[in-house]
């Protein structure tokens, strides 16, 4: 079964509100999916060049381009076993570590830069196995 980790119907009021885009309240579950499907933790339809290439290419549209793709959410079963096992058991403490790490930037447009940052929050809690 599929479980819903996070979805950027969640946050949309918070980024309205705040005055921004759609976009930027699931920012931090963009950089997840990027991540995911950098590493290829994501289900092997994800892998396709609709989403696979904008992110290899870092194209500044590839974030809009995986929220699209994955309908803005986090869903155990668009992830191979191992991206599935990690995400069920680490999404949490990345959300916390993200927001920690952002601080009154939690919402924002999502960019190259600041997923550099995500990823290697991800990066370091999957080599810790989220001990």
């Amino acid at each position: 079964m599929a479980d819903k980790l996070d979805d950027l119907d969640y946050h949309a009021e918070s980024a309205a509100e705040a005055g921004l885009s759609n976009y930027a309240g699931g920012a931090h579950i963009a950089y997840f999916l990027a991540w995911a499907v950098e590493r290829e933790l994501a289900a092997p339809d994800a892998l396709d060049a609709a989403v696979a290439d904008p992110v290899s290419d870092r194209d500044p549209g590839a974030f809009e381009a995986v929220l699209d793709w994955y309908d803005g959410a986090v869903v155990t079963d668009a992830l191979r076993s191992e991206g599935a096992a990690f995400a069920g058991s680490c999404y949490d403490r990345y959300v916390d570590e993200y927001a920690a790490a952002f601080g009154d930037r939690t919402y924002h447009e999502p960019n190259w830069e600041d997923y550099f940052v995500a990823a290697g929050l991800l990066d370091r809690l999957r080599a810790e196995g989220c001990a």
